[in-house]
């Protein structure tokens, strides 16, 4: 059996894949033909007409409110010579519906699509329960064109077979530019759907809204000489701002400049805002070991108290007479600190070089005392005139041919050198 289902595997597959397409499909076809399961939160109400004309139950012909669908019609059956027409009602778009509620039945469309057009009443009529009946004089059925024609009159009617008459004549050959003219139409009757459900969900709001315009202008009669007394009182006030005119354009002048200032306050009190938050949150921990500081604080300032009042207080009215003397000393040394600042400086540098010891090399100190050394062998001969100086120059014949300035120099001290003849 296995081999036989490896070999059929790909039938298999398409038979499971159209299965799953026709139930696909099936779903969506009566998800749009409206399907009513048991698990739908609906009630139900009747609507007696006196003919039920073009009308299909089934085919998800809808109820409306003011245009906005609410439900759809259920079934219609004949009772007692008149129609009566079962209504399935959303109750999450219309909630209830009342006693003195008006139905009409009027065509959706030119082919006669028939819909029923509610009007659901409201108090003081009881609200209606599920199952009951809108009876027939409060109903109402669409006139037919010929029912419409034979109740006029003789005049009447030769007037509208005229129109009817140069209607045709005139539309003749003139279907594309009619169909194109009620396609355009399509727009501003989408439009004018959604303002007609703007206004069926606001109907709630604007009957309350015209309730409350009721009740004011009723509380407002009662209360006609307070709003006389208003009315002068308000008189009064706008004559006191007359004959301010002059003061108010002033301040009215000022005003830019005084909004600038206070947009310009108003930005800078923004970022120190902006800057405070932060801060304040940094602060929050030293705020939170404040009281544990201050009492730790406590036996030092019980300490330093005596300390304060029975020394430092004596002190600082003894130094009192010294400080003034200070002032004088105090500016000179403030004139004199940049310069004592650029000797110090040029002090530290010095110190930092003749301390200084680069890398494989002596310091400035390592020679500077070899410099003394070699300065009091120089100077260690005297005589009676006092101490001599000595020492011996090594030079070279190679040394005085590489410096060319040096030759004359050391020629005119030693005269002519016979030891190097080729020397300048």
């Amino acid at each position: 059996m296995s081999r036989a289902v490896r070999e059929n595997a790909k039938w298999v597959a398409a038979i499971l894949g159209f299965m799953l397409i026709a139930v696909v499909s099936g779903s969506y076809i009566l998800v749009h033909q409206r399907l009513r399961t048991p698990l739908q939160d609906r009630y139900s109400l009747k609507a007696e007409f006196s003919s039920s004309e073009s009308l299909t139950p089934g085919l998800g012909q809808p109820v409306t409110v003011a245009g906005v669908r609410v439900g759809d019609i259920a079934s219609a059956e004949l009772h007692n010579g008149r129609s009566t027409v079962t209504l399935s009602i959303d109750p999450h778009k219309l909630p209830r519906v009342f006693a003195n509620a008006q139905a009409l039945l009027r065509p959706n469309t030119p082919l006669k699509d028939m819909q029923i057009e509610i009007s659901p009443g409201g108090s003081p009529a009881p609200a209606l329960g599920h199952g009951s009946t809108i009876p027939v004089n409060q109903t109402n059925v669409p006139i037919d064109a010929d029912e419409l024609t034979r109740s006029l009159d003789a005049d009447t009617r030769q007037y509208f077979d005229a129109l009817i008459a140069a209607s045709q004549e005139g539309l003749g050959g003139r279907g594309r530019d009619l169909r194109a003219l009620l396609r355009s139409l399509g727009p501003t009757t989408s439009q004018l759907h959604r303002i007609g459900d703007a206004v069926a969900r606001r109907r709630h709001a604007l009957a309350r809204l015209i309730h409350n315009v009721g009740v004011l202008a009723a509380a407002a009669g009662e209360k006609d000489r307070q709003l006389g007394e208003v009315i002068a009182s308000g008189d009064a006030t706008l004559q006191a701002l007359a004959s301010q005119d002059a003061a108010l354009k002033e301040s009215i002048a000022r005003l830019p400049a005084t909004l600038t200032a206070a947009r310009t306050t108003l930005g800078n009190t923004t970022r120190f805002a902006n800057a405070l938050g932060p801060t304040l949150t940094s602060l929050m921990p030293t705020a939170r070991r404040l009281p544990g500081a201050l009492r730790a604080a406590r036996p030092l300032l019980a300490t330093a108290e005596p300390l304060v009042r029975r020394q430092l207080r004596p002190f600082v009215r003894e130094v009192q007479p010294l400080a003034r003397d200070l002032g004088p000393t105090t500016r000179d040394l403030s004139a004199a600190t940049p310069n004592l600042i650029s000797a110090f400086k040029v002090l530290v540098y010095v110190a930092n070089e003749l301390g200084y010891n680069p890398p494989n090399h002596q310091g400035y100190l390592f020679w500077l005392a070899w410099f003394a050394h070699n300065a009091d062998s120089m100077l260690s001969t005297e005589d009676a005139h006092g101490a001599a100086w000595r020492g011996l120059a090594l030079v070279s014949c190679a040394s005085l041919s590489s410096q060319p300035g040096l030759a004359p120099l050391i020629q005119s001290i030693t005269g002519p050198i016979t030891a190097c003849p080729a020397a300048p």
